[in-house]
């Protein structure tokens, strides 16, 4: 298979179908996301018109999509935004839901894809709210259980500790929300809906080269991936193509790959944060972390 210089099918149409049910799945999880207070407000409305402007390249035929854009398009191409228009979307958005209930999942992948996408949801006012969370919860203890995925696990593990006493503090919200934003790959204080990599599980380590096994995941806007490999090789390092029990550090670009299993991650980076929950020396660190050690 020829790959482009971030390691990408050279072919677009590689995984083609596999990446609009991803996107369905992440629009789907969006929508349940922002109405899981029964209510859409602004923030919401503009979150959802640019992700689905960012993402007709996948859903473009899809007729749901064309809806719900035009939609979005209506309610913000005049600056105000009123609360009948909020209605408008939100009883739109209920029918989507309604009519794609049963748009079940052809794999576990496609399940932590919805997963990822109520995360957006929920977290794209940059506020959460009691509904939000306990739908949160909901969504993580039912994917808990379908596969050990160290990321869903992680996740649940944060919310179940939030919640434990009942309570939940404004900095345990803030916590929570940044660990969301993290895992989906999205930066709503830079205005960035999604496209970046998961940077939730990072490590700040000291990084040496001299003998050390790098792998890298992701698309970096230092260069190539091969330009990486090359920069990191002389330094002293050698270059694992993927993650082993002898791979020292994960690099992962600070853009997420157009096929990865999910949206902002994949396997490299499920595995390494398995072998480091298992005990074992691999760090994984962002591309703009490796960059301060080149």
């Amino acid at each position: 298979m020829s790959l482009d210089d971030h390691g990408q099918p050279k072919n677009q149409l590689f995984n083609l179908n596999q990446n609009r049910r991803k996107a369905l799945q992440d629009l789907l999880g969006i929508c349940q996301g922002i109405i899981a207070d029964q209510e859409i407000n602004s923030d919401e409305a503009l979150y959802l018109d640019t992700w689905l402007r960012n993402n007709g390249r996948y859903l473009g035929g899809d007729p749901d999509y064309h809806d719900l854009l035009e939609l979005t398009t209506d309610i913000l191409e005049d600056g105000i935004t009123t609360a009948e228009e909020l209605d408008d979307l939100k009883e739109l958005v209920d029918t989507v839901l309604e009519y794609r209930s049963d748009s079940g999942f052809a794999n576990y992948k496609e399940a932590v894809q919805r997963l990822l996408g109520i995360f957006h949801g929920i977290s794209s006012d940059r506020e959460l709210n009691e509904a939000e969370i306990l739908l949160l919860q909901e969504w993580l203890q039912v994917c808990s259980q379908w596969e050990n995925n160290i990321v869903v696990q992680k996740a649940y593990s944060l919310v179940c500790e939030i919640l434990e006493d009942g309570l939940i503090e404004s900095e345990e919200r803030e916590r929570l929300l940044k660990t969301l934003e993290g895992i989906a790959g999205q930066d709503m204080s830079s205005g960035i809906t999604d496209g970046l990599s998961m940077s939730a599980f990072h490590d700040d380590v000291v990084i040496d080269f001299e003998g050390k096994a790098f792998c890298f995941s992701g698309k970096f806007q230092t260069g190539t991936r091969s330009q990486c490999h090359d920069i990191t090789k002389e330094l002293g390092a050698t270059i694992h193509k993927t993650v082993t029990q002898k791979t020292d550090f994960l690099v992962v670009g600070d853009l997420s790959s157009r096929d990865w299993a999910h949206t902002s991650f994949g396997r490299k980076i499920e595995k390494a944060l398995l072998n480091r929950e298992a005990g074992l020396l691999i760090a994984v660190v962002a591309e703009k972390h490796w960059r301060k050690y080149v």
